[in-house]
This record gives structure tokens, C-alpha cells and sequence, in this order.
């Protein structure tokens, strides 16, 4: 039987061509971040399109540098899980993937990885602006997992190489890294990380996480999150899972770069945990200003009406909106 790398170097050239004909599958054990070890690849001198499972990250991180922690599949004896999970049953997903890229315009390219991941795990799933994956709850949400989008500037011969394969115009092409962290079963990794650094810090260290921790949405599990029989069906295989989030990832990215956000807006709102809420901007962990949201427009900002009757679109990816009411986010 074909191995999971193998049979996604096979799926990703047949349904994608020449582009990722290259296309270089590993899972490993641990690595520190997988978004850090694929730029680390490009910085050795390796452009081709890559992808990299970690059973374990130990020093992955989230956007404006949270930590993200995952952990492998054995359970300690020791955890206070929140549901019953199989020994040696997968906690978590992370992986990343990296490849040349040479869209127009960048903006709302995390939309766009983020609903291509909807679109595999189920129509109850949902997206918060501009990188969470969220499942919705009575009040409010919980978040299931996040993306983290990371390029760095590549050399001339390399964006030759892309424009001559692609037609698309290269000065400004770089190399792209998505990373995509998932809770799937037990108790979310988020919430262990948070829970083991409460346990070794100062009162007054503690004290300043815990409100900062407050205002974030609770972390919730892709078994928690979907009907019984739907979850079962896509973590009885999470190598399948993977595959089908890596290649649903890649198709909407190859997409993007020819065609911008637009295309997708429609989509996008349909899965808007926020769309239609009283929200509030938060930037620093302060509050700045509050309003309803609107949804996102067609170069992937996010428009608020403001109390004043005015619109506003956010556009920094340094800004989190959150529910007024309930102050959650991430």
C-alpha cells in the first residue's frame, strides 16, 4: 500500500499538474515549528512546493506570536480529558505547506485557506475573521484551530522559474508558508498549554494571563464540534484528513493567486461566526472601538458600522474582533 506521502505527491500532480508535480510529503515525529523548519528548507536553497505533518511541534506558534502547542498521540494517565478518547488516538493536527507563490494581491489569502478547510470538515464549522476556525455555540463560539500565513523573499532565479511555469507575472512572488494547527479529540491542546503555564507562573504573571485568556474564545475539539457519526468518519482516518485539508488548501491557494479574494466572498460569509454581531476591536488585548459587523468585503477586509452610522474596514491582521457582548476572541 502506497504511504500517505506518496499517495499525496500522486493526488496533488494529478488534480494540480505541473505546479506541484515536485511536491516533496513528510511526516515527522517532532520538529520545533513546522512553518519554521519549511522557511528554514527555502533559506537551504529548496523552492520546491513542500509539506510537513508533526505528530509534535515544540515551539509552534499562532498569529501576533502565541504559542501553539501540540502534543503526540498517547494520552498521559495524568490528563483530565473532557471526553473519552482511544489510547494512542490523535489529539491534534498541525502541518504546514510551502510553495513559490505569485498572487496579485495578498489580501485575504488566510479567508481563503480557512474555507477550504471548512469546506472538508463539515457544514458545521465555521470562520472567524481573518485566520480562526470556529464551531458555533449558543453563545458565542469556541475555536477549533488556526492559521498561520508566513513568506519570506525569493531569490530571482526562483521567481524565473515560477513565472515560466505559471505565465503569471513574478517580480514580487515569495515563498509561501501556510500553517495549520487543529484540535481533533481529548482535551484541546490550547487549553493544556494555557493551564501547564498558569501552573509555573508568578501570581502576579498568572493573574495578567488569566484576564488576557478571558477575553479569548474557549478552545473545543473537532469531536466535540460535529454531529457523532461525522466526526467518527474523519478522525478514523486522520491521514486521509490531512490529505484532504492539504489538497483542498492547495486547489483554493492556486486559485487565489489568479483570481484575488473576490471570487471566494460569497462563501466566506456564509461561515461568518461574527457576521451580524455587535463587535468590538481589540488591539494589544485593549478595546478600541466597537460596532456591527458587516462581513467581510471583496478585497478581504472586514467592514464595521460604527455607532455614528459611519463604516470602517480593518484590514491589519494585528486587530482581533470579538463579540461585544461576551468580549471572546483570538
Amino acid at each position: 500500500m502506497p504511504s500517505w506521502s506518496a499517495e499525496l505527491q500522486h493526488s496533488a500532480s494529478a488534480q494540480m499538474g505541473a505546479r506541484l508535480a515536485q511536491l516533496a510529503a513528510q511526516r515527522v515525529a517532532s520538529v520545533d515549528s513546522t512553518n519554521s523548519a519549511l522557511l528554514r528548507s527555502a533559506q537551504a536553497g529548496d523552492y520546491n512546493p513542500q509539506v510537513l505533518w508533526a505528530d509534535a511541534q515544540t515551539a509552534g506558534r499562532g498569529r501576533m506570536g502565541r504559542v501553539w502547542h501540540s502534543a503526540a498521540a498517547s494520552l498521559d494517565a495524568s490528563c483530565d480529558t473532557s471526553s473519552v478518547v482511544a489510547a494512542g488516538a490523535q489529539r491534534s493536527l498541525t502541518f504546514s505547506i510551502a510553495l513559490p507563490f505569485a498572487p496579485q494581491d495578498w489580501s485575504g489569502l488566510s479567508l481563503v485557506v480557512g474555507l477550504a478547510a471548512t469546506e472538508v470538515l463539515g457544514d458545521g464549522i465555521a470562520l472567524k475573521w481573518p485566520n480562526d476556525i470556529v464551531v458555533r455555540r449558543t453563545a458565542g463560539y469556541a475555536k477549533l484551530g488556526g492559521i498561520l500565513l508566513e513568506t519570506q523573499a525569493l531569490p530571482e532565479a526562483a521567481a524565473a522559474d515560477l513565472a515560466a511555469q505559471t505565465g503569471l507575472p513574478c517580480a514580487a512572488a515569495r515563498w509561501l508558508v501556510i500553517g495549520m494547527g487543529l484540535n481533533l479529540q481529548g482535551q484541546p491542546i490550547s487549553v493544556m498549554a494555557s493551564e501547564a503555564k498558569q501552573s509555573t507562573a508568578s501570581a502576579e504573571s498568572t493573574e495578567k494571563e488569566a484576564s488576557m485568556a478571558a477575553l479569548r474564545a474557549p478552545a473545543a475539539d473537532l469531536a466535540q464540534a460535529l454531529p457523532s457519526a461525522q466526526a467518527q468518519a474523519l478522525l478514523a482516518d486522520v491521514p486521509a484528513l490531512c490529505s484532504h485539508l492539504v489538497l483542498a488548501i492547495l486547489q483554493a491557494a492556486l486559485r487565489f493567486e489568479r483570481t484575488g479574494f473576490a471570487p471566494f466572498a460569497p462563501a466566506f460569509a456564509q461561515r461568518d461566526v461574527l457576521l451580524g454581531q455587535s463587535v468590538a476591536t481589540y488591539q494589544d488585548e485593549q478595546c478600541q472601538q466597537q460596532g456591527l459587523a458587516l462581513g467581510v468585503a471583496l478585497d478581504g477586509s472586514y467592514r464595521l458600522r460604527l455607532p455614528d452610522g459611519s463604516e470602517r474596514g480593518i484590514h491589519s491582521a494585528e486587530i482581533s474582533l470579538r463579540p461585544a457582548a461576551q468580549g471572546m476572541g483570538a
